[in-house]
């Protein structure tokens, strides 16, 4: 559960004003690195990173919890949802 007390959540949207004041288009910089510096910008300490591949019968979830400091990973979540299970079916309705 969020804790305004501990846990800072940054709107999308506002990492993209810092990528943008900053100009990481030209920057060169590689995409693990581009995240370690926006967070940095945005005053975190963690990032949640993950991604989902998704077909017809099920999809993997893949979340790692990064140290913006140090850029190690901290915490590795995987997950296999199947066509049966209501998060699938949750994920189905509002994937565009």
């Amino acid at each position: 559960m969020y804790d305004p007390g501990k846990i800072v959540l940054v709107e999308k949207s506002q990492l993209g004003r810092l990528i943008d004041e900053q100009s990481f288009q030209k920057s060169g910089l590689i995409l693990s690195n581009q995240n370690l510096e926006i967070g940095r910008l945005s005053g975190a300490d963690l990032i949640l990173l993950g991604t989902v591949q998704f077909d017809d019968q099920s999809f993997l979830l893949q979340l790692r919890v990064v140290s913006l400091q140090s850029g190690e990973i901290l915490a590795v979540a995987e997950s296999v949802f199947d066509s049966d299970d209501s998060l699938y079916n949750q994920y189905r309705s509002v994937k565009p």
